[in-house]
Formats: C-alpha cells, sequence, structure tokens
C-alpha cells in the first residue's frame, strides 16, 4: 500500500494520506495489538486516525437487514464507531 500512496502522491503532491484501524479486537487486553498497528502505519507515514472501528455484530447485522450502521439502531456501537471516525477525518481534512 505504501508504494501506492508514493505513486498516487508523485502525481498529486498535494495528496495527503489518512488510515484507520478496521475490525479491531474489542477486548481491552488486546489493546497492544490495535497499537502496534498504529505505530506501523505510523512508520508507513499513513496518518493512523486516532478513532477505529471495532468488530463488532452491529456491522453484519446492518447489512443484513439493508441498513447501514448510521441506520441500525438495534446495537449502536459500531455506528458509533463510524461516526466518531467520520467526524475526527473530516476534523482533519478541514484543518488543512
Amino acid at each position: 500500500m505504501a508504494e501506492i500512496v508514493e505513486t498516487a502522491q508523485a502525481l498529486n503532491t498535494r495528496l495527503k494520506v489518512y488510515t484507520c484501524i478496521t475490525q479491531a479486537p474489542t477486548l481491552p487486553s488486546q489493546g497492544y495489538r490495535i497499537q502496534a498497528a498504529k505505530n506501523l502505519l505510523m512508520s508507513l507515514d499513513m496518518n493512523p486516525l486516532e478513532h477505529i472501528t471495532r468488530n463488532l455484530n452491529g456491522w453484519d447485522d446492518a447489512d443484513e437487514s439493508g441498513q447501514s450502521v448510521l441506520e441500525w439502531d438495534l446495537d449502536t456501537k459500531a455506528g458509533e464507531d463510524a461516526k466518531f471516525l467520520f467526524d475526527e477525518l473530516m476534523e482533519a481534512i478541514n484543518e488543512r
């Protein structure tokens, strides 16, 4: 992926890259795995966002019902993950 980003940035020098961790484990004891993934992304200058999406059933349940996680109201955790991630990305983009 780093090679693709380098090529794209060579074509567009103003291109800013942000990445996110998806399907992260939900157990607090696994937080070190999330941090290790973020550290790797930082070492590749891939700007990982602070917020993540967790591996929650809400993603599949919403999809199977034909809804987005933002519409799915039986379990709002996945929708909250998506909203926090989107808000952080929009804030980062607008800081430029």
